[in-house]
């Protein structure tokens, strides 16, 4: 039986698209994966023109947060910087249930969380969508680096989007610092691969391959 045009465009269009790489920030949170965590890292920007230095302690904490899987500073006199997961059914420090908060040192060290582009990747085209909420109430400052580089800014809450082509070891830096008292704020991160233009005109050209296919069949 011939198929209807519309669902064998659907069908080209929905395989060029199938293999898009997501990763998000919150689904892939981990404590038991290590730190490296894949493609993400957690530790701290001294400043922002600081080396990143990757946490080591990692774990599930019943209090304060009740519980939080968390990564954090070596420093045995205080726990921060640190990153956590809100693993309740309840806000706490005004971070909701699933998200993940950053919270500065008390030094105004930066928390941060590093992606990588993975190995293998050259030439990869990257969406790139970052959202820092208010979180408990303190004003804390936010950046987002790229390869070391500060390409945006905030105060307290803000997003950053962008479009970019990555190789592998390409790495953004997404940072609450200079701040401290109340200054758990959740992070949103999301990076999905997106065709380029001529992955579109390709998935284009099978489409229309496919009608002619499809007329002579018909005619």
């Amino acid at each position: 039986m011939n198929q209807p045009i519309a669902t064998l465009t659907i069908g080209l269009l929905t395989a060029g698209f199938a293999s898009a790489a997501v990763f998000d920030l919150a689904s892939d949170f981990s404590v038991e994966n290590g730190n490296p965590n894949g493609v993400w890292t957690y530790g701290q920007l001294d400043t922002l023109s600081s080396p990143f230095t990757p946490w080591v302690i990692g774990g599930i904490s019943e209090a304060p947060y009740a519980p939080s899987s968390f990564w954090h500073s070596s420093d045995p006199g205080d726990t921060n910087p640190s990153a956590w997961q809100n693993l309740t059914s309840q806000t706490h420090f005004g971070i909701l249930p699933g998200e993940v908060a950053l919270h500065p040192g008390s030094s105004g060290q930066g928390a941060a969380v590093r992606w990588t582009a993975p190995a293998g990747d050259a030439g990869v085209a990257y969406s790139v969508n970052v959202t820092f909420g208010a979180g408990n109430i303190g004003l804390m400052s936010l950046a987002v680096l790229f390869n070391g580089t500060t390409v945006w800014t905030g105060s307290d809450s803000g997003s950053f989007s962008e479009t970019r082509v990555l190789s592998s070891g390409d790495h953004y830096d997404f940072v609450v610092h200079s701040g401290y008292f109340f200054g758990s704020t959740p992070v949103s991160a999301n990076l999905t691969t997106v065709p380029e233009p001529s992955a579109y005109a390709a998935i284009a050209a099978a489409g229309l391959g496919a009608l002619a296919v499809w007329r002579r069949r018909r005619g």
